[in-house]
Order: C-alpha cells, then sequence, then structure tokens
C-alpha cells in the first residue's frame, strides 16, 4: 500500500468483460469478517479522489487481506475495526442503498 493508489481506468463498451458480484448475504458477510485474521477501514480512494460524485460515505471500505490490512494500520492510512465495527458500516451503507459483496 505504499504510494498512492491509481484511479480507476474506464473501458470503452467495445473492450468490456464480463465480471460477475455476488452479493452476499448479511449472515454469510458476517462470518467472512469474522473468519478475518484482522479488519482495516478505509476512506475510499475512488470517492477521495473524484471529489465522491454520488455523495457516498467515504470512511466505508474495508481490507480483510492481513497483509493489507497491517500495512494500511502501520502506514496510518487506516484503522482497525472489530467485526461488530464493520458489520455496522455495512448496515449503514445497506440503509443508504448499497449493496456489500
Amino acid at each position: 500500500m505504499s504510494g498512492d493508489v491509481e484511479p480507476s481506468i474506464p473501458i470503452p463498451p467495445e473492450k468490456a468483460f464480463e465480471i460477475s458480484h455476488i452479493v452476499s448475504p448479511p449472515d454469510k458477510t458476517r462470518d467472512i469478517l469474522a473468519k478475518s485474521k484482522i479488519i482495516a477501514k478505509v476512506d475510499c480512494v475512488c470517492r477521495n479522489k473524484n471529489n465522491n460524485p454520488c455523495r457516498a460515505p467515504i470512511d466505508v471500505c474495508l481490507i480483510i487481506d492481513p497483509e493489507i490490512a497491517k500495512e494500511a494500520i502501520k502506514e496510518g492510512k487506516s484503522t482497525n475495526v472489530t467485526v461488530q465495527e464493520a458489520m455496522k458500516i455495512l448496515k449503514k451503507l445497506n440503509k443508504k442503498g448499497f449493496l456489500y459483496f
């Protein structure tokens, strides 16, 4: 996580490829978070870089990869959160109309 994160690059429709996501039910999401050794909460890079055009909450991105989470916390770019705190974040997003997967 050292250095700046590059913003996303739009892909023209003629070059698009299929990506599938699975919307996870809250109990399965909780299980995934509970199995995580560490959960780090960071500000959304995309929203910060683009002046938050969707006016969505910013401090809601979660990192569950242990190495990346530890590094982000060490560098002061994120905070460590509990499973309960992570679930509160996801519930807050869900109430605002966002899905988590």
